[in-house]
């Protein structure tokens, strides 16, 4: 079953904005993914080091920049730098026992979610922090572990269908933090389905 609250221990006593992982190590190494796209151009790339995709903070295209692996706190370090993000930011992004919330700061957007998906295999349904960063023409997402929820929006980005590549970086947010909320309501489906197949079981064999 998911687990939404994480222990602080190692964060008790620290002042605010001291860069400390409160959460479980769910990958050995860190990656970094960019997809850049307008309506007449998309490009996808495996990013070695954060330097190679601060020039997108000037370019007139949509750069989405997902990190997975929130244990590397040099790397984490390095994104706040080069993004200019406040350290209670880069706090929160770490905290993986954080709540949702939205934070409005002067060059960008915070957004602080829970990601959920249902294993169909084993029937329980995983959470995952997931934090947005929205700025004037990047978003930055940072994750866990590899895979989300999101292919959908990918595939929209790659086939050129809906509004996502004729739209700005808050449509992109939007399409992400949207898929988030259906997946919800799939897994609350799910949930009733399995309760529901419980109730016939008992009420079809009452005396066991």
């Amino acid at each position: 079953m998911a687990r939404f609250l994480k222990k602080k221990t190692d964060s008790l006593g620290k002042s605010p904005g001291d860069l400390i992982f409160v959460g479980d190590k769910k990958m050995d190494e860190p990656s970094i993914k960019m997809i850049d796209f307008d309506t007449d151009q998309l490009q996808e790339q495996e990013i070695q080091k954060i330097e190679e995709c601060l020039s997108c903070k000037d370019n007139d295209t949509v750069s989405w920049i997902n990190i997975n692996g929130l244990h590397d706190l040099d790397l984490i370090r390095q994104v706040g730098e080069g993004f200019n993000l406040h350290t209670l930011t880069l706090e929160d992004i770490l905290n993986t026992g954080q709540r949702p919330k939205m934070e409005d700061y002067d060059d960008y957007l915070f957004f602080a979610l829970k990601m959920m998906s249902y294993d169909e295999k084993k029937g329980i349904v995983n959470s995952e922090h997931l934090s947005i960063i929205m700025g004037g023409c990047f978003l930055l997402t940072f994750q866990e572990r590899p895979g989300d929820v999101f292919d959908p929006v990918r595939e929209r980005i790659r086939k050129q269908k809906g509004r996502v590549r004729k739209s700005g970086i808050d449509y992109l947010a939007y399409s992400l933090m949207d898929t988030i909320i259906d997946n919800y309501i799939h897994i609350i489906e799910r949930l009733g389905e399995q309760i529901e197949d419980i109730e016939v079981e008992i009420l079809d064999n009452p005396g066991k």
